[in-house]
C-alpha cells in the first residue's frame, strides 16, 4: 500500500504547493541539489518517492511513502495541516470565487438561496446572527485563500483583524 500527499496546483497545472518549496529548502540544507538530488533525499530521508508530472523534472505532482509512519513523520516535520489542505481542495473544486462559493457559505448558515422565488425588487431578510456568521465564513474563506496562495501570515492577520478565531 502507498501513502500519498498530492501537491496543490494552479489552473495551469503548475505545482504551487508551499510544501514543495519547503522540501527544496530542507534538502538543500542537507546538501542535496537539483531534481535528482531532491528525489534521492526523499528516498533516503522518508522512504518516499517524489512523483513528477510528465515533461517536468521539478514540477512534482505528489510524494508517496512506503509506510503510514513515514508519511506521519513527514507531516510533522513539514507541518502539513490536513484540514487546511482539504479546505483548499474543496475551494479549488468550486473554481474561482463565484456564486457557487457564496451559495455554499450562505447555506452553511442556514440561508436558502433560490433566485426563482424572488420577485424583482425583493430581498432576503437575515437575522443579525446569520449576517455575523455569514461574514465570518467569508473572512475564513479569504484567509484560507491567502494561505493557499502562500501568504499564511496575511491570512492570520485577516482573521485577527475581523476578530475571527482560527
Amino acid at each position: 500500500m502507498s501513502y500519498t500527499i498530492e501537491f496543490e496546483t494552479n489552473r495551469k497545472n503548475t505545482t504551487i504547493d508551499p510544501i514543495v518549496d519547503k522540501i527544496r529548502k530542507v534538502a538543500q540544507q542537507d546538501g542535496w541539489t537539483g531534481s535528482d538530488g531532491f528525489i534521492q533525499w526523499a528516498k533516503e530521508t522518508y522512504s518516499a518517492d517524489l512523483v513528477g508530472k510528465a515533461g517536468f523534472f521539478s514540477n512534482w505532482a505528489s510524494i508517496s511513502f512506503e509506510t503510514e509512519a513515514d508519511m506521519a513523520r513527514f507531516k510533522v516535520d513539514f507541518e502539513v495541516d490536513d484540514r487546511a489542505r482539504q479546505l483548499r481542495a474543496e475551494q479549488k473544486a468550486l473554481g474561482p470565487i463565484s456564486n457557487k462559493l457564496i451559495r455554499k457559505l450562505a447555506e452553511q448558515v442556514g440561508m436558502t438561496i433560490d433566485d426563482g422565488d424572488l420577485m424583482p425588487g425583493e430581498t432576503y431578510m437575515l437575522l443579525d446572527e446569520d449576517i455575523e456568521k455569514f461574514a465570518e465564513l467569508i473572512v475564513r474563506e479569504c484567509a484560507t485563500h491567502l494561505n493557499f496562495v502562500g501568504d499564511e501570515y496575511a491570512g492570520i492577520e485577516l482573521l485577527e483583524h475581523f476578530g475571527v478565531e482560527e
